[in-house]
């Protein structure tokens, strides 16, 4: 089932967290996350309880099980926000609920990719007129990589898969369909034409699909294009209409109800503003 590994890197950077990163989680955190403290100390709190972030190691925080985040002081951190393009990987990490960390000191290689994520998402500097030192498609490699390695070790030690709790059957019967939502969902694809791809009828694919995902085949195409339109945004590149047309919609006023929703604020109060975790 797992033939897909890519992932959408949504946003990162460095950040100087102060006081005033303290907050109370919301849907912007609805995404994986990865950080790389340098100085200082900070804490998460999740629903399986509190850890504390400090120098020394690389941390994976399942975003969707986080309550708060607290900084009394001040911690400098490297950071990443991430989404897996599969729904298969996406769901097994789902059942990732705790915070887990590995000591820099087992791979050295990692950090110095990671203290250089600032290059992904920022533009260079125009006026010197210097090229990067290496391709953005260089680092990225680099940067998945290193997710694909943590991925690996919490499918190793934490993950379990089983048939009852990923229907696996189902899944397997939708996969066709799936794989098609996955590579279309921002063309919009009719219910009819995802369905064909597993050879099913419309009505009882919606009621296959939903009873083995918990969501609607719309829902689930309009959640990855709304995540492709927080990645968009972050960068900054595009205008909020431009944006709509890039995730799938052609309406923008549609696009902004439907992102406000999702996340709780409107497209142009994050357009360029990494979707940090900063205040």
């Amino acid at each position: 089932m797992l033939d897909n590994f890519h992932l959408s890197l949504i946003s990162g950077g460095q950040h100087l967290c102060t006081p005033a990163w303290t907050r109370v989680s919301g849907s912007l955190d609805r995404c994986f996350k990865c950080y790389l403290p340098v100085s200082g100390a900070a804490s998460v709190v999740l629903k399986s309880g509190p850890a504390r972030l400090a120098p020394g190691r690389l941390y994976f925080i399942p975003g969707y099980d986080l309550v708060r985040q607290e900084c009394p002081r001040a911690m400098n951190v490297h950071w990443l926000h991430f989404v897996p393009d599969s729904y298969f990987l996406h769901r097994i990490l789902l059942r990732v609920t705790s915070i887990h960390s590995w000591p820099l000191s087992l791979h050295g290689w990692i950090a110095p990719s990671f203290r250089r994520m600032k290059e992904l998402f920022d533009e260079p500097d125009q006026a010197e007129n210097q090229p990067r030192g290496d391709s953005p498609p260089a680092l990225v490699c680099r940067i998945e990589g290193i997710l694909m390695l943590l991925i690996a070790d919490l499918l190793e030690n934490v993950v379990s898969l089983t048939e009852k709790d990923f229907h696996l059957d189902t899944l397997a019967r939708l996969k066709p369909a799936i794989d098609y939502m996955d590579s279309e969902f921002a063309n919009n694809p009719g219910l009819a034409e995802a369905a064909a791809r597993a050879g099913l009828s419309p009505n009882y694919f919606h009621r296959l699909f939903h009873r083995a995902t918990g969501v609607t085949p719309f829902h689930y195409m309009e959640t990855r294009r709304l995540d492709k339109a927080r990645g968009i945004l972050a960068e900054g590149r595009l205008n909020v209409k431009e944006v709509a047309a890039a995730s799938g919609y052609e309406n923008p006023f549609y696009f902004s109800r439907a992102f406000r929703k999702r996340f709780g604020v409107s497209p142009s109060a994050i357009r360029g503003a990494s979707i940090s975790i900063g205040p």
